[in-house]
């Protein structure tokens, strides 16, 4: 379990080698989901049936990025990046913060969400999703980097 207030991180995301049209989601979990939980394939993005608050890059209906919230039955959609973005076959390099119950996030250096409001739990597990229907990829995460809250990059 990690603090999540506070949280930054940054990692290299690769969805390639296969046919497209996937997902990678960096998710903040309730701190009650199993280690091992599996969720939802396909449009719930591995996410669905834990409560959560998630980045998803999304590559099934064009590159589009959304902050979403999931629960045991559904999930919603906060936002919606309405940008360019290329997120399929070469890595990205993707920063996710979440401060003050808000979460904002960069690909490549630009800014594509600033301070989303959305709630998390105080501490929650954190990791990244990946789902797939009927077209397939790797997925692949590199780097993952935490920096502590006014610290330094760790």
């Amino acid at each position: 379990m990690e603090a999540t207030d506070g949280l930054d991180v940054t990692f290299e995301a690769e969805m390639s080698g296969g046919t497209g049209a996937d997902v990678i989601c960096f998710a903040l979990a309730a701190p009650g989901t199993a280690s091992s939980f599996v969720g939802g394939g396909g449009g719930d993005l591995g996410l669905t049936g834990c409560v959560s608050v998630a980045l998803a890059l999304d590559t099934g209906a064009g590159s589009r990025a959304r902050i979403v919230t999931t629960d045991a039955d559904s999930m919603d959609t906060v936002a919606t990046y309405g940008g360019a973005l290329t997120l399929w076959p070469a890595p990205v390099t993707v920063r996710v913060r979440y401060e003050d119950g808000a979460m904002s996030a960069w690909i490549d250096r630009v800014q594509i969400f600033n301070a989303v409001a959305v709630s998390a739990a105080s501490t929650a597990r954190i990791g990244w999703t990946g789902a797939n229907g009927g077209l397939t990829d790797d997925h692949i995460i590199r780097g993952a980097q935490f920096v502590a809250r006014g610290g330094i990059q760790l």
